[in-house]
């Protein structure tokens, strides 16, 4: 059998030379190399998901809510700066459109998120146990409260769910956040 390339004229070594092989035998070790490389990690998180898929799904939701808040916290930070200052400082100014341009007159870019590491202590640690709860209650109604599989419920159904997992996270929230945050 002739292969295309052998037919150029402009080839790197003789066809069936050692070093033809040599060179065939480095390609497929380099791409099965880097293949092996990038897909055997992802291999192993998904058989370690698959062993311990309840800590597994936990770490993603507080990860993925954490992100979330991270992000949201960044948007929110010069509104969140520009209502403490109306609020703390009285003749300041009355609304957001007049202390916004008064605060990075004054500070610049910084006035707006100087409180933001502050922020993220509160609500990133709230913002995750919010989802996990929240998520780990629809788990739990649709293993021991709601006789059907999940796919198998309609819209309706799935939104009653919801909306009491919603309820039941929200009083395990309050609950453990009224213990940690009023004082002894």
């Amino acid at each position: 059998m002739v292969f295309w390339f052998v037919h150029l004229g402009d080839y790197s070594c003789e066809y069936g030379s050692t070093k033809f092989y040599a060179f065939c035998g480095f390609g497929g070790i380099l791409s099965c190399g880097i293949t092996h490389t990038a897909v055997v990690p992802l291999d192993l998180v998904k058989c370690r998901i698959q062993e311990n898929s309840y800590l597994w799904r936990t770490s993603l939701y507080l990860a993925a809510s954490a992100s979330a808040e991270f992000f949201a916290d960044i948007a929110l930070a010069p509104m969140e700066a520009a209502k403490v200052r109306i609020q703390t400082q009285p003749g300041y100014a009355n609304t957001l459109r007049q202390a916004a341009p008064k605060m990075y007159a004054e500070e610049g870019i910084w006035a707006f998120y100087k409180g933001v590491a502050p922020l993220w202590m509160r609500q990133i640690p709230y913002t995750m146990m919010k989802f996990a709860c929240f998520e780990r209650t629809v788990e739990a109604l649709y293993k021991y409260v709601v006789p059907k599989p999940r796919s198998e419920c309609s819209k309706a159904e799935q939104l009653v769910v919801t909306f009491v997992a919603g309820y039941i996270g929200k009083s395990t929230r309050f609950a453990i956040c009224y213990y940690f945050t009023t004082p002894a």
